[in-house]
């Protein structure tokens, strides 16, 4: 936790600050007011800094896009912890993927959770504890979606047989062991390099890139969305 005020613009010759809500800005605020170089990255922010950040609301509506293109209409969320930048922007995504199709994204069963693998067991406990349930879950990382896995497995459940599962983030893990996750990657590694390099031109060549830079996000389709659009006919 930063004192306010204790900044020592002589130790520092920049900062990267990995920002995701608006608690962040008194900091940035204090960083800029005493001249030290920075660089904000994965959040988009109003500052007159190099900001590095992707398109997390485009990112969250691709994957929801991926799952209606499936066939899935019985959908569930398990979404990340309220106030956060990352959260909101991807609610807004998969609610808007759904609107451009003519759906009610209001109908959909919306779990909150905060990131963390027990949240997103619990919230799917929740989800898959009823007498009928979705076709498929959409979570906002790939943690929770393990979790879900978790969950759907102590019921008896097998993905993407019985239910199909997306996450957010192609986590370290999402590739490997019994479970291939679909997901959409951010790939943290690239923003923290891209920022690093704006930060050294910065400070090596004199030059200030005040654009704010997007980075891609890719659907990495794997092995756990069933494809409904048989099924439905």
């Amino acid at each position: 936790m930063h004192e306010p005020g204790t900044l020592n613009p002589s130790f520092l010759d920049g900062i990267i600050v990995l920002t995701q809500k608006d608690d962040d800005l008194e900091f940035m605020d204090e960083v800029l007011n005493k001249g030290i170089p920075m660089v904000a990255i994965c959040r988009t922010v109003f500052l007159d800094v190099p900001n590095v950040t992707t398109d997390e609301a485009g990112a969250m509506e691709k994957a929801m896009d991926y799952l209606l293109e499936m066939g899935h209409r019985e959908i569930a969320v398990i979404e990340g912890t309220p106030g956060l930048d990352s959260t909101r922007l991807r609610h807004v995504g998969w609610r808007n993927a759904m609107l451009k199709r003519g759906l009610n994204p209001d109908q959909v069963q919306v779990e909150t959770a905060n990131y963390r693998y027990s949240s997103g067991y619990e919230a799917a406990k929740r989800i898959l504890n009823q007498e009928k349930i979705p076709t498929a879950i959409l979570c906002f990382n790939d943690e929770m979606a393990f979790a879900a896995k978790a969950a759907a497995g102590e019921l008896g459940l097998q993905v993407p047989e019985d239910v199909s599962l997306i996450g957010f983030d192609n986590w370290n893990m999402s590739a490997y062991g019994n479970m291939k996750l679909t997901t959409v990657e951010r790939n943290m590694g690239e923003l923290a390099k891209e920022g690093t390099r704006v930060l050294l031109r910065q400070l090596e060549d004199g030059i200030i890139d005040h654009r704010r830079i997007y980075l891609d996000n890719k659907l990495i389709v794997r092995e756990t969305v069933k494809d409904m659009r048989e099924i439905s006919r």
